[in-house]
């Protein structure tokens, strides 16, 4: 059985009538009854859209009370951003890394269910705004230890590559990042090979850019040099 009520905001379909979402979750889940109460838009995101989904689930792999969040595509876009489908598994990379992310739980590509391919994660308290954070008098005490976090999650992140393999539920070892672009050489490298080839494909001279890419290339830092190496996974 599903029950659920819709928002006020957001997308219409989904703030509308969220019972086919609530439905493929139900199947997802294997669970005997879900119930949504509530169903909110969440602030920040340009190009996305992220919803609270406020879960009571009977049966099946989480049964009980969950927090869970929607995710998919806002109107608006970039070119350049990652697919729903390859953003899923990048949390899902990250998530098996270890680093403090939401647990990335369900993809659907059915276009039936939403108008658009989703993921749904855990949802996690916290506070991301760069302002906040620096300017909050309970979080001033608290610095030294942030930094130290932060300085373990990007040795776990900087730990991943596309030929890294995860162990998934069910699926063995498998490589998740398979859609990223592989390369010989230093991530630098490939960099300053990407923008070579955006500068040649304008036509036309940009010898300031030209000029600053071979500086980059004559300057790249050598592995394990001491003086560019920071932390270890």
């Amino acid at each position: 059985m599903i029950t659920g009520n819709g928002a006020d905001i957001g997308m219409t379909s989904l703030a509308e009538d969220c019972g086919p979402v609530l439905a493929w979750l139900q199947t997802r889940t294997g669970a005997d009854r879900l119930d949504c109460s509530r169903v909110e838009k969440l602030s920040g995101g340009a190009i996305q859209e992220n919803w609270l989904l406020q879960l009571r689930i009977t049966g099946g792999a989480h049964d009980g009370h969950q927090s869970w969040v929607l995710r998919t595509d806002a109107a608006s876009s970039v070119a350049v951003s990652n697919s729903r489908s390859n953003e899923f598994s990048l949390l899902q990379a990250a998530f098996l890394q270890g680093v403090t992310v939401p647990e990335p739980l369900y993809f659907c590509s059915d276009n039936t269910v939403l108008g658009q391919p989703f993921f749904i994660m855990t949802a996690m308290p916290g506070q991301a705004q760069a302002r906040k954070l620096v300017r909050s008098p309970g979080l001033a005490e608290q610095g030294l230890e942030l930094v130290a976090q932060l300085g373990q999650i990007m040795a776990k992140l900087h730990s991943i590559t596309p030929q890294t393999k995860f162990k998934t539920k069910g699926l063995g070892s498998e490589e998740l990042l398979f859609f990223l672009p592989r390369y010989e050489g230093s991530a630098a490298s490939f960099q300053i090979a990407q923008m070579r080839a955006a500068l040649d494909n304008l036509g036309t001279a940009h010898p300031v850019l030209e000029y600053s890419l071979n500086w980059l290339e004559d300057h790249l830092p050598i592995w394990a040099d001491q003086r560019t190496s920071f932390v270890s996974p």
